[in-house]
């Protein structure tokens, strides 16, 4: 899921600053989902790539690594132009971020 030690490093060890930035990606994950999936449905490429790039960021910023590696593969099919595998890309990106959102929300709760 997360890299936490990877994450405290870049954070310079700031356990408030960790919890400030998995807040903030447990916030807006969402919308950068929703985002991908409705330019995956209307099939713009241009939006596809753009959005799932600013999820690999966040994701790979909060050490998340399956998150970002399922954000680029999707980015990569994008530039390529290969929209049939989008689909198919977008829900394994989908996957992964309900895993990752599910155990932070469980995470920040207990």
């Amino acid at each position: 899921m997360i890299n936490w030690d990877e994450l405290r490093e870049r954070l310079c060890g700031d356990d408030d600053l960790v919890g400030v930035v998995v807040d903030l990606f447990v916030e807006e994950c969402p919308g950068w989902l929703a985002a991908i999936v409705d330019a995956v449905a209307a099939a713009d490429a241009a939006r596809i790539r753009e959005t799932a790039h600013a999820l690999k960021g966040a994701a790979g910023n909060l050490s998340a690594h399956a998150v970002a590696s399922a954000a680029a593969r999707l980015e990569m099919m994008a530039h390529d132009g290969n929209l049939p595998a989008c689909t198919v890309a977008c829900a394994e990106l989908s996957a992964e971020c309900d895993r990752l959102l599910g155990t932070l929300r469980r995470q920040r709760v207990a």
